[in-house]
Protein backbone atom coordinates (compact mmCIF):
# COMPACT_ATOMS: atom_id res chain seq x y z
CA UNK A 1 0.00 0.00 0.00
CA UNK A 2 3.11 2.79 0.82
CA UNK A 3 4.63 1.21 -2.70
CA UNK A 4 1.46 4.01 -4.14
CA UNK A 5 2.97 6.66 -2.14
CA UNK A 6 6.62 6.75 -3.70
CA UNK A 7 6.97 10.38 -5.58
CA UNK A 8 5.12 12.33 -2.44
CA UNK A 9 7.66 14.47 -1.40
CA UNK A 10 7.75 16.41 2.22
CA UNK A 11 9.04 19.79 3.31
CA UNK A 12 9.64 21.00 6.57
CA UNK A 13 10.45 24.88 7.10
CA UNK A 14 11.53 24.58 3.64
CA UNK A 15 13.87 22.02 3.86
CA UNK A 16 13.27 19.05 1.93
CA UNK A 17 12.74 16.02 4.40
CA UNK A 18 15.15 13.15 2.98
CA UNK A 19 12.81 9.78 1.97
CA UNK A 20 14.70 6.80 3.60
CA UNK A 21 14.09 2.98 3.37
CA UNK A 22 15.02 2.96 7.11
CA UNK A 23 16.86 4.37 10.14
CA UNK A 24 17.20 4.08 13.60
CA UNK A 25 15.84 5.75 16.62
CA UNK A 26 16.88 4.73 20.17
CA UNK A 27 18.11 1.37 18.89
CA UNK A 28 14.59 0.55 17.02
CA UNK A 29 15.11 0.13 13.19
CA UNK A 30 11.74 1.36 11.68
CA UNK A 31 11.49 0.58 7.53
CA UNK A 32 9.35 2.63 4.87
CA UNK A 33 6.14 -0.44 5.59
CA UNK A 34 6.52 -0.48 9.12
CA UNK A 35 6.98 -4.50 8.96
CA UNK A 36 9.88 -4.79 11.51
CA UNK A 37 12.07 -6.40 9.10
CA UNK A 38 14.79 -4.30 9.04
CA UNK A 39 14.67 -4.50 13.00
CA UNK A 40 14.54 -8.07 12.96
CA UNK A 41 17.36 -8.53 10.88
CA UNK A 42 19.66 -6.24 12.49
CA UNK A 43 18.59 -7.63 15.65
CA UNK A 44 19.41 -11.42 14.68
CA UNK A 45 23.06 -10.21 13.60
CA UNK A 46 23.58 -9.00 16.94
CA UNK A 47 21.75 -11.83 18.49
CA UNK A 48 24.00 -14.34 16.67
CA UNK A 49 27.45 -12.68 17.19
CA UNK A 50 26.62 -12.86 21.03
CA UNK A 51 25.71 -16.38 20.95
CA UNK A 52 28.85 -16.89 19.29
CA UNK A 53 30.27 -15.39 22.18
CA UNK A 54 29.03 -17.75 24.50
CA UNK A 55 29.75 -20.70 22.40
CA UNK A 56 33.52 -19.90 22.54
CA UNK A 57 33.21 -19.56 26.04
CA UNK A 58 31.33 -22.18 27.30
CA UNK A 59 34.20 -25.04 27.76
CA UNK A 60 35.60 -22.70 30.36
CA UNK A 61 33.08 -22.06 32.20
CA UNK A 62 30.24 -23.39 34.36
CA UNK A 63 26.71 -23.79 33.59
CA UNK A 64 25.60 -21.56 35.97
CA UNK A 65 27.99 -18.82 34.69
CA UNK A 66 26.79 -19.44 31.42
CA UNK A 67 23.33 -18.72 32.03
CA UNK A 68 24.26 -15.51 33.82
CA UNK A 69 25.96 -14.13 31.27
CA UNK A 70 23.33 -14.85 28.71
CA UNK A 71 20.69 -13.30 30.84
CA UNK A 72 23.27 -10.09 30.67
CA UNK A 73 24.31 -9.83 27.24
CA UNK A 74 22.22 -12.13 24.96
CA UNK A 75 18.68 -11.81 26.31
CA UNK A 76 18.28 -8.40 26.74
CA UNK A 77 18.91 -8.13 22.82
CA UNK A 78 15.84 -9.93 22.93
CA UNK A 79 13.51 -7.83 25.24
CA UNK A 80 14.78 -4.55 24.37
CA UNK A 81 11.27 -2.30 23.49
CA UNK A 82 9.55 -5.61 22.34
CA UNK A 83 6.35 -3.72 23.19
CA UNK A 84 6.99 -1.41 20.30
CA UNK A 85 7.90 -4.80 17.71
CA UNK A 86 6.78 -7.35 18.92
CA UNK A 87 3.55 -7.32 16.38
CA UNK A 88 6.08 -8.60 13.99
CA UNK A 89 5.49 -11.19 10.96
CA UNK A 90 4.85 -14.36 12.41
CA UNK A 91 8.47 -15.66 10.13
CA UNK A 92 10.25 -12.86 11.85
CA UNK A 93 8.86 -14.19 15.24
CA UNK A 94 10.00 -17.52 14.27
CA UNK A 95 13.36 -16.62 13.24
CA UNK A 96 14.00 -15.15 16.63
CA UNK A 97 12.66 -17.95 18.06
CA UNK A 98 15.33 -20.09 16.32
CA UNK A 99 17.86 -17.66 17.78
CA UNK A 100 16.43 -18.21 20.91
CA UNK A 101 16.34 -21.76 20.82
CA UNK A 102 20.03 -21.73 19.71
CA UNK A 103 20.93 -20.26 22.47
CA UNK A 104 19.43 -22.37 25.30
CA UNK A 105 21.04 -25.62 22.90
CA UNK A 106 24.40 -23.77 23.75
CA UNK A 107 24.21 -23.33 26.99
CA UNK A 108 22.98 -26.89 28.20
CA UNK A 109 25.15 -28.65 24.98
CA UNK A 110 21.70 -30.40 23.91
CA UNK A 111 21.37 -32.36 21.24
CA UNK A 112 19.48 -30.96 18.34
CA UNK A 113 16.41 -33.59 18.58
CA UNK A 114 15.87 -32.02 22.38
CA UNK A 115 12.20 -30.86 22.79
CA UNK A 116 12.76 -27.21 22.81
CA UNK A 117 10.27 -26.80 25.87
CA UNK A 118 12.20 -29.21 27.72
CA UNK A 119 15.41 -26.95 26.79
CA UNK A 120 13.70 -23.72 28.11
CA UNK A 121 12.42 -25.75 31.01
CA UNK A 122 16.01 -26.64 32.60
CA UNK A 123 17.11 -23.21 31.82
CA UNK A 124 14.03 -21.51 33.29
CA UNK A 125 13.46 -19.68 30.35
CA UNK A 126 9.86 -19.40 28.63
CA UNK A 127 9.21 -18.87 24.60
CA UNK A 128 9.67 -15.40 23.34
CA UNK A 129 5.92 -14.74 22.52
CA UNK A 130 5.28 -15.81 26.25
CA UNK A 131 7.90 -13.25 27.29
CA UNK A 132 6.78 -10.33 25.26
CA UNK A 133 3.17 -10.78 26.36
CA UNK A 134 4.97 -10.54 30.33
CA UNK A 135 6.55 -7.24 29.47
CA UNK A 136 3.72 -5.82 27.76
CA UNK A 137 1.14 -7.06 30.71
CA UNK A 138 4.14 -5.32 32.86
CA UNK A 139 4.35 -1.79 30.67
CA UNK A 140 0.32 -2.35 30.94
CA UNK A 141 0.19 -2.37 34.79
CA UNK A 142 2.66 0.30 35.15
CA UNK A 143 0.03 2.65 33.12
CA UNK A 144 -2.95 2.36 34.64
CA UNK A 145 -1.07 2.64 38.17
CA UNK A 146 0.18 5.92 36.80
CA UNK A 147 3.59 5.00 36.97
CA UNK A 148 4.73 5.68 33.21
CA UNK A 149 4.54 8.82 31.83
CA UNK A 150 0.82 10.75 30.76
CA UNK A 151 0.99 10.23 27.02
CA UNK A 152 1.48 6.41 27.63
CA UNK A 153 -1.26 6.10 30.67
CA UNK A 154 -4.11 8.48 28.88
CA UNK A 155 -3.68 6.03 26.04
CA UNK A 156 -6.02 3.47 28.14
CA UNK A 157 -9.54 3.55 29.11
CA UNK A 158 -11.59 1.28 31.56
CA UNK A 159 -15.00 0.51 30.46
CA UNK A 160 -16.90 1.14 33.19
CA UNK A 161 -15.58 5.01 32.23
CA UNK A 162 -18.01 4.98 29.76
CA UNK A 163 -21.23 4.61 32.05
CA UNK A 164 -22.32 5.39 35.33
CA UNK A 165 -24.14 2.21 36.87
CA UNK A 166 -21.87 -0.23 37.80
CA UNK A 167 -21.38 -3.67 35.77
CA UNK A 168 -18.97 -6.69 36.26
CA UNK A 169 -16.34 -4.99 34.32
CA UNK A 170 -16.25 -2.21 37.34
CA UNK A 171 -15.38 -5.06 39.62
CA UNK A 172 -13.06 -6.33 37.52
CA UNK A 173 -11.28 -3.58 35.68
CA UNK A 174 -11.94 -4.15 32.38
CA UNK A 175 -10.27 -1.93 29.95
CA UNK A 176 -11.74 -0.47 26.32
CA UNK A 177 -9.98 -2.54 23.29
CA UNK A 178 -10.39 1.05 20.75
CA UNK A 179 -11.87 -0.67 17.56
CA UNK A 180 -9.84 -0.48 14.43
CA UNK A 181 -11.08 -1.53 10.61
CA UNK A 182 -7.35 -2.23 9.51
CA UNK A 183 -5.00 -5.34 10.35
CA UNK A 184 -1.91 -2.78 11.43
CA UNK A 185 -4.40 -0.75 13.39
CA UNK A 186 -5.33 -4.17 15.15
CA UNK A 187 -2.05 -4.53 16.04
CA UNK A 188 -0.89 -1.39 17.72
CA UNK A 189 0.23 -1.26 21.13
CA UNK A 190 -2.82 0.11 23.14
CA UNK A 191 -5.15 -2.69 21.27
CA UNK A 192 -2.62 -5.59 21.81
CA UNK A 193 -1.90 -4.51 25.51
CA UNK A 194 -5.57 -4.29 26.07
CA UNK A 195 -6.90 -7.54 24.84
CA UNK A 196 -3.74 -8.94 26.73
CA UNK A 197 -4.99 -7.59 29.84
CA UNK A 198 -8.68 -8.51 29.66
CA UNK A 199 -7.31 -12.09 29.11
CA UNK A 200 -6.07 -12.38 32.53
CA UNK A 201 -7.99 -13.67 35.25
CA UNK A 202 -10.47 -11.61 36.72
CA UNK A 203 -9.16 -12.19 40.21
CA UNK A 204 -5.91 -10.58 39.37
CA UNK A 205 -7.37 -7.52 37.74
CA UNK A 206 -9.62 -6.99 40.52
CA UNK A 207 -6.59 -6.41 42.79
CA UNK A 208 -5.06 -3.73 40.62
CA UNK A 209 -4.24 -1.36 42.88
CA UNK A 210 -3.41 -3.79 45.95
CA UNK A 211 -0.31 -5.24 44.40
CA UNK A 212 3.14 -4.30 43.66
CA UNK A 213 4.82 -4.36 41.01
CA UNK A 214 6.57 -7.37 42.12
CA UNK A 215 3.30 -9.13 42.83
CA UNK A 216 1.95 -8.43 39.70
CA UNK A 217 5.00 -9.83 38.46
CA UNK A 218 4.55 -13.17 40.11
CA UNK A 219 0.83 -13.36 39.28
CA UNK A 220 1.56 -12.98 35.62
CA UNK A 221 4.45 -15.69 35.04
CA UNK A 222 1.55 -17.80 37.02
CA UNK A 223 -1.33 -16.45 35.12
CA UNK A 224 0.05 -17.07 31.54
Amino acid sequence: MLDHYQNITLTFDDNLIERVDAFKYLGIKFDSNMSWSSHVDHLSGNISKKIGVVKRVKYFLPQKTLIMLANALVIPQFDYASSVWSNCSVTNEAHLQVLHNRLARTIISADIKTPIDDMLSSLNWIRLCDRWSNHMLLLTFKCLTNVCPDYLCNQFNFVHNNHDHLTRSHATNTLTVPKFNSNSGKHTFIVRAANLWNNLSPSIRTELYNMSITQFKSSVIVSI
